[in-house]
């Protein structure tokens, strides 16, 4: 018999790169290291989406500072408190100059080639959390403040990532969670770079919603 109170899994995005193109998406690539759909790597099926300096292979150009983008929006039902983004991710990359961040912002907050968004936005899990230092002013007037950001790198293999999204208290309920891959000027580079797949957008709802 149906209960009102029964609830079951309800995805709200699906970013399958299983097309073999970036058509779920919004792009804002850099001008050597992009995003692409291939099938250089993947997780399961054919495609996945990750960077590569040359169209075709998961590889990139690691003397020369670059930042891409791939990006989608998502909105939430009005009585949601939390949802679940999730996806599978692969990423050598140099440590701490080289790797991918994810970002939760405004719906109209549209990423630039080669600019990376602001610490405070980025989202990620305790494993890949990373406390960054800056100072501003100079003597009396010098500042010190530490940000958290989130930074997916140093597994050549491929692992499977969760991120809790606490929704309570978000008065726009539609959000667009960014997906940059950034690489320093450094002559090191640490194949290969990022590549993602299975990117879902998932919350537990009542049937009744369905």
């Amino acid at each position: 018999m149906y209960s009102p109170n029964q609830s079951k899994e309800k995805t709200l995005f699906d970013g399958s790169f299983e097309s073999g193109d970036l058509s779920n998406w919004g792009v804002v690539n850099d001008s050597i290291n992009q995003w692409i759909a291939g099938a250089a790597t993947a997780y399961e099926g054919t495609y996945s989406g990750y960077i590569s300096n040359d169209g075709s292979n998961n590889t990139y150009t690691g003397n020369i500072a670059q930042v891409s983008h791939i990006y989608f929006n998502v909105k939430f039902p009005r009585f949601l408190s939390a949802a679940d983004l999730e996806f599978e991710w692969r990423c050598l990359g140099e440590p701490k100059f080289d790797y991918m961040r994810v970002y939760m912002v405004a719906p109209n907050n549209t990423p630039i080639a080669g600019t990376a968004l602001g610490n405070k936005y980025s989202i990620g899990t305790s494993n890949y959390k990373r406390d960054i230092t800056a100072s501003t002013g100079t003597g009396r007037n010098k500042k010190t403040t530490t940000e958290t950001a989130y930074e997916y790198q140093a597994s050549p293999v491929w692992r499977k990532e969760y991120i809790p999204l606490d929704l309570s208290g978000i008065r726009n309920r539609e959000k667009r969670f960014v997906f940059s891959w950034i690489n320093s000027a450094d002559e090191n580079t640490f194949n290969p770079p990022i590549a993602l797949d299975n990117v879902k957008v998932t919350t537990v709802m009542p049937m009744k919603y369905h």
